[in-house]
């Protein structure tokens, strides 16, 4: 079922679109009957091959499944990485749609590993991490243990926020002052939860925040989006403008353009 996570997360978004259009098509066979979803007559093959494919992949701590190499070998990767939550997430969803129950414990199987990363102060990508894969587990259940563990990632990503400029801060590595980049948006969905869940506005006030400076600085006249945005800690000034993505500075990356949607 891999595809090239790397490319973006919108890319297994896509394939869980496909997914669940063909689960939903025989949800109601597979309860009449008591099939497998996966032997159903009418689920397409190639469906049920990538299905089988993500069931029966090992269960290994550093080893979440990223992307495919070239010679069809999956790429790896651990729970620290920003693409660790979609595979256990797509599991969740896969539940949501189907309440097939071995959607459901193959994905707490794999979000297991994961919540020590509710801790990561060091990364942005608390929402990618956590909400794409607790915060889908959270929705099935409503289990209290899960509430805590993106509550704590909420209040470790806010740290991040520097009100002097307005946004959360994304790197820490490189010769940047206080980088910002478009991918940051797709986390501020954490944030809004976790307002949603205590009434502490401090998370979507931050969000907000973010979200407009993002609006103001990293667009185009025409609307398309830088990739990053370095602003200067003391003054809160725009720097640069510039990408670590895309063909130049002045490109259009699809990815960034789509994760700059979350402003709406």
């Amino acid at each position: 079922m891999i595809l090239n996570i790397k490319m973006m997360c919108g890319y297994s978004i896509c394939l869980l679109f496909i997914l669940i259009a063909s689960c939903s098509d025989t949800k109601k066979g597979t309860k009449e009957v008591g099939d497998s979803i996966l032997s159903h007559a009418d689920l397409n093959p190639l469906i049920s091959k990538r299905l089988s494919f993500m069931l029966d992949y090992k269960l290994d701590s550093l080893n979440f499944p990223r992307s495919m190499k070239k010679d069809g070998s999956v790429r790896g990767v651990s729970s620290q990485d920003w693409t660790s939550g979609f595979f256990p997430g797509v599991f969740f969803k896969l539940y949501q749609v189907t309440e097939q129950s071995v959607f459901l414990e193959k994905g707490e199987e794999w979000v297991a590993f994961m919540e020590k990363e509710k801790f990561d102060g060091e990364t942005h990508d608390m929402g990618f991490k956590m909400y794409c894969s607790y915060g889908e587990l959270f929705k099935i259940t409503g289990a209290p243990e899960y509430k805590d563990i993106l509550l704590t990632s909420a209040e470790i990503l806010s740290k991040r926020f520097d009100p002097k400029v307005g946004s959360i801060r994304s790197w820490d590595f490189g010769e940047w002052h206080f980088p910002v980049i478009i991918d940051n948006m797709m986390n501020l969905e954490l944030l809004f939860e976790a307002t949603k869940l205590t009434g502490d506005s401090t998370y979507h006030q931050i969000a907000k925040t973010h979200a407009h400076t993002t609006m103001k600085n990293h667009f185009r006249n025409d609307f398309s989006s830088y990739h990053v945005v370095d602003y200067d800690k003391m003054t809160g000034e725009v720097l640069q403008l510039v990408t670590q993505r895309g063909i130049n500075d002045s490109a259009v990356w699809s990815r960034g353009q789509a994760w700059g949607s979350m402003v709406s």
